[in-house]
């Protein structure tokens, strides 16, 4: 008995020194982002793309408005000519960790938050390889460390690609789902980090479904001793309930989204045409894994190691592994899209969020690492407590080798986070520019300009393209602007290709049919003053005859007065003023779909708390019985 506890004790004692060591591996690693956690990254080349507005723009207009307009950040006038903002994919609002952008700033915030991700991703792993997978602890190691440090997560960071930032919580999502298949308890987990997937992650929650359909199908269907196919039903049941208990925890999300989006579920043969251009070939596949790159924004490098030890323990361990290399095998396919014998990816785009993946390898990317990083890890359980001292040295020398390897490769990409971003917003008078391209190439100016000019309390509307000259020579607002947008801009801007926010210079180009933010259709009705807000307009008017009045702002059917009637004015917001004299006119935006659904999602996390936890629920457990008949039901589940 006491050589028992002192055995149980020295195991803790091993478990807790390789957290040890990971977590500090993790920090060394991430420890150039550390020291420039204020800073942030823009790209110096001429373009280079980047999702500045998806994530400097987004930051900025969530902490200004929560802390000096005392609103939720809900309609969004600063973009596209006024937007929902909650019904955007990746929109940063309701994600839990924004809470670090409200307490240390935009820079810091955003910087911390990939951070801590970065430690619980690496311990997400472990978990799932040591404790759900049951690999050695050497094995579990190796896997923690390749997928935490490879190239993808660093490089999506410095992109600002903000969708791809909780997918380092992909393993913990996957030991939450296989644990679910025998204790009820996990399926409430497992809905939650899909809830978090949903609501931030974009088209990568349609990548993270179908690979737990395929875990599902593949561990859910079994062939026995007798060729006989026996199926186990209680993967589909989990899938299932996770899923749908999921899409209730984010009603608040879904509602808005579904607004917003309007999904077309016809494929566009456009849009198809754009993934061909945008896929890998195998070779070049290969040597995005392989050969580290600067900033390709394909690039996942995990070096020649990792690759090599999957390919072995492939081999080695092919019966025990099969279903993983069977999905990595797959999901490689996809991402070449249609250089492979068959274009799988075509086959997915019919499906709803498939066919707006248009740059395949960016997406299944995530998916084909996290299955290198376990298969590879899976070759150190040829490491046995009879193994020799020189054979446990060699494998310790594996996983040195592959964390220097990633060290020297990945760790490099935080120290381009150089740039100070002055964090003060300017709202002297606010209007609504159009952003003109005159190069159709130079996709890097279109990612910085929006936070530039939020800066400085201008709204924007979406990129056009045209003919500088032809803009500048006086021939009138172009046709193809007319046709494309339904707000009015007062200027068309220009920029000077400068890319460092905030020293972007722009060139302005009046536009004559501009009428002011809010103005009447009638010349003799005048308006006085005007304040904008996320979610409250403040006008003051002075009507001599009942008119429209318009505000140069997208119409939304979530616009409230209580007081006036809201019309739809040419796609833009009108309201009809009837009472005349001076007038002082409140409008206030007040979407019903996402209050009602953050009330179902409550009522829905409370009764799942009440009913998963409870003891003869959460704790329930599934044994099966596969190839045969056993009497002692507990031992066959063993």
């Amino acid at each position: 008995m006491h050589n028992t506890k002192f055995f149980i004790k020295k195991e803790k004692a091993r478990e807790n020194l390789a957290v040890f060591f990971l977590v500090i591996a993790i920090l060394i690693f991430t420890l150039p982002l550390m020291f420039n956690i204020d800073k942030a990254f823009t790209f110096y080349q001429k373009n280079c793309a980047n999702n500045f507005q998806d994530l400097y723009f987004n930051g900025f207009f969530y902490r200004n408005t929560i802390l000096n307009n005392n609103q939720l950040p809900l309609w969004m006038p600063f973009r596209e000519g006024g937007a929902y903002g909650v019904g955007i994919p990746g929109e940063i609002s309701l994600n839990p960790l924004s809470i670090c952008i409200l307490i240390f700033g935009v820079i810091k915030g955003f910087n911390l938050s990939w951070y801590i991700l970065y430690i619980i991703g690496g311990l997400s792993m472990y978990y799932l390889t040591r404790f759900v997978l049951k690999f050695n602890l050497l094995g579990a190691l190796y896997s923690s460390v390749v997928f935490s440090m490879n190239a993808f997560f660093p490089l999506k960071q410095l992109e600002g690609f903000i969708y791809a930032r909780e997918t380092i919580l992909l393993p913990l999502l996957i030991a939450f789902f296989i644990k679910s298949q025998q204790k009820n308890k996990y399926i409430f987990f497992t809905a939650l980090i899909l809830s978090l997937f949903f609501i931030q992650t974009g088209l990568y929650f349609c990548v993270v479904m179908l690979l737990l359909f395929f875990i599902t199908t593949f561990e859910s269907i079994k062939v026995g001793r007798n060729n006989e196919v026996i199926l186990k039903k209680r993967y589909f049941i989990v899938i299932s309930m996770s899923l749908i208990l999921a899409l209730l925890l984010s009603l608040q999300k879904l509602f808005p989204l579904l607004e917003t989006m309007r999904i077309n579920l016809e494929i566009s043969g456009a849009m198809y045409k754009s993934t061909v251009l945008n896929t890998l070939s195998l070779s070049e596949f290969f040597e995005y894994l392989t050969i580290p790159k600067n900033f390709e924004s394909d690039t996942m490098y995990v070096g020649y190691l990792p690759v090599l030890l999957c390919l072995f323990s492939g081999i080695i361990y092919f019966k025990k592994m099969r279903n993983w290399l069977f999905m990595l095998f797959i999901f490689i396919i996809l991402s070449l899209g249609p250089n492979p014998f068959y274009d799988l990816h075509y086959f997915l785009s019919y499906l709803p969020g498939f066919r707006s993946i248009i740059e395949s390898a960016k997406y299944y990317a995530l998916v084909i690492i996290f299955l290198i990083s376990l298969i590879s890890g899976a070759f150190f359980l040829l490491l046995t407590k009879k193994s020799s001292k020189l054979i446990k040295f060699l494998f310790v020398v594996l996983l040195v080798l592959t964390y220097g390897d990633l060290l020297w490769a990945n760790s490099r990409y935080f120290n381009f986070f150089k740039t100070e971003i002055i964090p003060k917003v300017q709202h002297s008078s606010f209007f609504q520019v159009q952003l003109i391209n005159v190069n159709k190439d130079d996709v890097g100016t279109q990612s910085v300009i929006p936070t530039a000019l939020y800066q400085k309390g201008i709204g924007s509307i979406d990129y056009t393209y045209v003919d500088k000259k032809r803009l500048l020579d006086g021939d009138g607002i172009p046709e193809i602007i007319k046709k494309e947008i339904q707000v009015t801009p007062k200027y068309f801007l220009l920029p000077q290709y400068a890319f460092l926010i905030p020293k972007t210079g722009f060139f302005f180009v009046s536009n004559a049919y501009y009428n002011g933010e809010a103005f009447f259709l009638s010349a003799q009705n005048k308006m006085k003053s005007l304040s904008i807000t996320p979610n409250v307009i403040k006008i003051r008017v002075e009507v001599a005859k009942p008119d429209y009045l318009i505000i140069n702002q997208n119409y939304s059917k979530w616009w409230r007065s209580d007081n006036f009637e809201l019309k739809n004015y040419k796609g833009r917001i009108a309201i009809f003023v009837n009472k005349l004299g001076n007038n002082e006119i409140l409008i206030y935006f007040m979407p019903i779909n996402f209050y009602g659904g953050l009330v179902i999602s409550i009522f829905v996390l409370i009764m799942s708390v009440w009913i998963f936890f409870k003891k003869d629920f959460s704790r329930k457990t599934y044994y099966y019985v596969e190839e045969k008949r056993c009497k002692n039901v507990t031992a066959c589940g063993q």
